[in-house]
């Protein structure tokens, strides 16, 4: 990837269609790789060929039960988990 450029687009869905098209060639090339967020609805509010060059992932929050579990976790791997140094 030396040379390429990783672009990430927060609320990509504010870019009007001139703003997404300018970004199909530099996809297409591979001159970009876009990561792009957005609030909205990506299959309603981002350009169809963009979107055909993406993988889309839908993120969401973490349960309390998951924050405890990743903590448990991180308390009792001593590897790789959260290392607590005590200094005397």
């Amino acid at each position: 990837m030396s040379g390429t450029v990783i672009l990430l687009l927060d609320e990509i869905h504010r870019l009007d269609k001139t703003k997404q098209d300018f970004l199909l060639p530099h996809l297409e090339s591979g001159r970009i790789v876009l990561i792009g967020a957005t609030t909205e609805n990506p299959y309603i509010n981002i350009n169809p060929a963009i979107r055909s060059r993406t993988q889309i992932f839908e993120v969401h929050p973490l349960t309390p039960d998951d924050i405890r579990t990743a903590i448990d976790w991180a308390l009792s791997d001593s590897e790789n988990g959260l290392v607590i140094k005590m200094f005397s």
